[in-house]
């Protein structure tokens, strides 16, 4: 009897062929592909709300203050500091007048849930006490979160690591002016006082003496916090810029010099690395360099200086005015936040009206900004209206 031949079988593939694998491969390529722009949308959008809540607290606690000292704090010059400087024993005259450069943002630190960096402040307010001091103590060492935005990645590192950073600026107005020069100042952020004797007291901005409107004019706005040697337009600042200076009378200089040192998406020239610090370091310190902003040129385009060297980011009245063209900025894709006077908080598209650069504007209270959209909602009391873009 013949036997059949058994019949042998194959067992099933283990694995995939290589075509199969390249498939799969390509899938999930695609898949990612897909799936990481919105992944990183939903990171900016967490970061940008995390940064509108900031402002929102700033704001808020802003209008707290004024209703308890019925007035806005002043950009500078607050006598406020002065009166400290007193209580410490101090004269509060112009031999000790660090506390004429404090911003206002120390003022409202209570009010943000900072009540022991205010009581720090207070304590140091005395002569010897400056803005580069590097003493452990020094409460301008600290570093405030909320006065960070999480998307900017240059806080913190700033320059000298010592001074602490800010990225939310106070509004001065729809005008570049000397610090000195507090009538040309058109934003809510008046000045207090004039540093040198006699001590005269300027102007304070209340809610009420915005005619323009609360709900319509800039509070704070954001600006990208700039790090040494830095040329990308929204953090940099350009230096050497060859303009006159801003006098006690005279007119701001044009912007369209700033705008003149772009390259694409740099700066052709020179920025700023100086001695004292770069933009938004200083956190405290009221002078255009360190926490205003000017709603001249529109968000993210070009900030410069007149200042060249080594010299100071202040800004000051004569022919030597270091003059500082502080422009809003943010890394948010598209423009930057934004809270208003009324305690509100909204984005602002980066190509929003901001006129003509080439325009002079007015350099008193009174008048309709030449700067277009943008212009008139840095302006506090200029009869400006306009429609939100």
């Amino acid at each position: 009897m013949l036997c059949r031949p058994t019949t042998r079988f194959r067992g099933a593939p283990t694995g995939f062929t290589l075509v199969e694998l390249l498939v799969v491969i390509a899938i999930i390529g695609v898949l990612v592909g897909l799936l990481l722009p919105a992944v990183q949308s939903a990171r900016e959008a967490g970061r940008r709300a995390k940064c509108s809540s900031n402002l929102k607290q700033i704001s808020l606690g802003v209008l707290s203050l004024e209703s308890a000292s019925r007035q806005f704090p002043p950009g500078i010059g607050d006598i406020r500091w002065r009166n400290q400087y007193i209580a410490n024993g101090m004269s509060g005259t112009s031999s000790d007048s660090n506390w004429w450069y404090f911003g206002c943002l120390p003022r409202v630190m209570p009010f943000c849930e900072e009540t022991a960096l205010y009581d720090a402040i207070c304590v140091k307010a005395v002569a010897g006490w400056g803005g580069s001091s590097s003493a452990t103590d020094n409460p301008m060492r600290q570093q405030p979160k909320i006065l960070q935005c999480p998307s900017d990645g240059g806080f913190g590192a700033s320059g000298n690591g010592v001074l602490g950073d800010t990225n939310y600026h106070c509004n001065r107005g729809d005008v570049y002016a000397a610090k000195n020069t507090g009538g040309t100042w058109r934003g809510p952020f008046g000045m207090g006082a004039i540093s040198n004797t006699p001590f005269t007291v300027q102007d304070f901005m209340t809610s009420g003496r915005m005619t323009d409107g609360t709900s319509k004019t800039i509070m704070f706005a954001e600006a990208a916090v700039g790090v040494n040697g830095d040329k990308r337009i929204r953090s940099g600042l350009a230096s050497d810029i060859a303009w006159p200076a801003v006098t006690s009378a005279g007119p701001s200089p044009n912007a369209s010099l700033c705008m003149a040192e772009l390259a694409g998406d740099v700066y052709a020239n020179s920025v700023t690395n100086k001695s004292d610090g770069n933009k938004g370091q200083r956190w405290y310190d009221g002078t255009a360099g360190f926490c205003g902003f000017y709603a001249v040129l529109p968000p993210n385009s070009a900030a410069c200086t007149r200042a060249s060297g080594s010299s100071s980011l202040d800004t000051s009245v004569g022919s030597n005015a270091a003059v500082v063209a502080m422009t809003a900025s943010s890394y948010h894709p598209g423009g930057v936040t934004v809270a208003m006077c009324d305690g509100s908080v909204r984005f602002v598209n980066e190509t929003i009206d901001a006129g003509d650069p080439n325009q002079t504007p007015a350099v008193n209270f009174k008048g309709t900004s030449v700067f277009g959209v943008w212009g008139a909602m840095g302006s506090a009391r200029g009869a400006d209206t306009y429609r939100d873009q």
